[in-house]
């Protein structure tokens, strides 16, 4: 594994909205534990790679962060906006009480990286 593919590992965010309801916010919330994976698209065995965390998943309170979050969700998916009134600027109050969401952060205490392009089953655990 190269370095700039490890410092992509070391920097690893993940924020999300979810619904405080959700069984995945729940489940974590209640035992402290929580689990992700990340894989790039793969059409065999062979080409399967990517990272498998474990930590905790908390709540981040509104503010800059989630502003930045909410941005980045309205880029990615613009067709968001057409639950909202037109010329009106979409704020984050608004957004989380439409879909009756809150702002989480998934904090890892592991990270794995996965290469089946280095042989079938290579794992190996990174530093955080």
């Amino acid at each position: 594994m190269d370095n700039a593919c490890l410092l992509c590992l070391l920097q690893v965010v993940l924020l999300f909205f979810s619904e405080n309801i959700s069984r995945h916010i729940q489940e974590s919330m209640k035992s402290g534990q929580a689990s992700a994976a990340i894989y790039a698209f793969a059409l065999t065995w062979k080409e399967i790679r990517g990272i498998q965390m474990a930590g905790c998943i908390r709540q981040i309170p509104t503010g800059l962060e989630a502003i930045r979050v909410l941005g980045a969700c309205l880029i990615k998916f613009p067709f968001t906006k057409e639950f909202f009134d037109t010329g009106v600027p979409l704020r984050l109050e608004a957004f989380a009480k439409r879909f009756k969401v809150k702002l989480y952060k998934f904090d890892p205490d592991v990270i794995y990286y996965l290469d089946n392009q280095i042989r079938f089953g290579f794992r190996q655990q990174i530093t955080i």
